[in-house]
């Protein structure tokens, strides 16, 4: 479960690709929550972003 935390705390600092934009904000909104209520709600809430788009540059869930 860190490791989600780590993961999503770290893509915020990558850039975005155009079209993107959306999707970061999403996620920063996510690792945010979950750096202030590591509750397994919020873990899980990080999990399914990352299973939503599995290939894209946002995504944790890297095969």
């Amino acid at each position: 479960m860190a490791l989600l935390v780590a993961v999503a705390t770290g893509l915020l600092w990558a850039v975005p690709l155009p079209g993107s934009e959306a999707l970061a904000e999403e996620l920063s909104q996510l690792a945010q929550a979950l750096r202030q209520d590591p509750t397994p709600q919020n873990y899980q809430a990080v999990a399914r972003f990352a299973e939503e788009s599995p290939d894209g540059e946002l995504s944790a869930a890297k095969k």
